[in-house]
């Protein structure tokens, strides 16, 4: 019985952003749901469930949209890396892909992100069932970081011959352009 309008509003890639972008949404023009494809979505799940707003989205920044009370978040993927009732799922597919092209030495590189620190550990985690070694580790990338000079540099002092990033596309052109000016193989 409700009128459907679709109103986007940017969250500005930041938590506190998106927070502010809900409460704009809901406060000022009136939602009744909200659809929140964002890596910040946690910024607004406490301020959306306390104001009894479903959202559906991707649940690619965090935990929020498998846990309690969060009953008012649906995620639209499988899943992959929320946790659902205590349990992670997740899929090994990138490490089995890393294994059949020949990876031994893995770095997986996060963007500062709850969900995204949790898939990559729960990728260490099968890489190491298949023999591949971890060769570098950081969860501590910011969203806006696309410099990684210092990171191709360890990379290449590592030996590393496998990377996997959490992080937002430029970021990934980055890297890649990154390792292939520092001829990191």
């Amino acid at each position: 019985g409700h009128q459907l309008k679709v109103v986007t509003v940017d969250d500005q890639s930041t938590p506190s952003g998106n927070k502010l972008a809900a409460q704009d949404l809901v406060d000022d023009k009136g939602a009744f749901g909200v659809i929140d494809d964002s890596t910040v979505a946690y910024g607004a799940s406490a301020f959306l469930h306390q104001a009894g707003i479903p959202v559906v989205g991707a649940g690619n920044d965090g935990p929020e949209w498998g846990e309690q009370p969060n009953t008012n978040m649906f995620d639209l993927m499988p899943p992959a890396s929320t946790p659902f009732n205590g349990v992670t799922y997740g899929y090994n597919t990138d490490v089995v892909f890393m294994k059949d092209i020949g990876v031994t030495k893995l770095a997986v590189i996060s963007v500062n992100v709850p969900s995204a620190i949790t898939n990559q550990i729960a990728l260490m985690k099968e890489a190491t069932k298949l023999g591949i070694t971890n060769c570098y580790d950081n969860d501590s990338l910011p969203l806006s970081d696309v410099a990684f000079t210092p990171v191709a540099l360890q990379l290449k002092s590592s030996h590393c011959n496998g990377v996997i990033l959490a992080g937002v596309p430029a970021q990934v052109v980055s890297l890649s352009e990154t390792l292939q000016q520092a001829d990191v193989k």
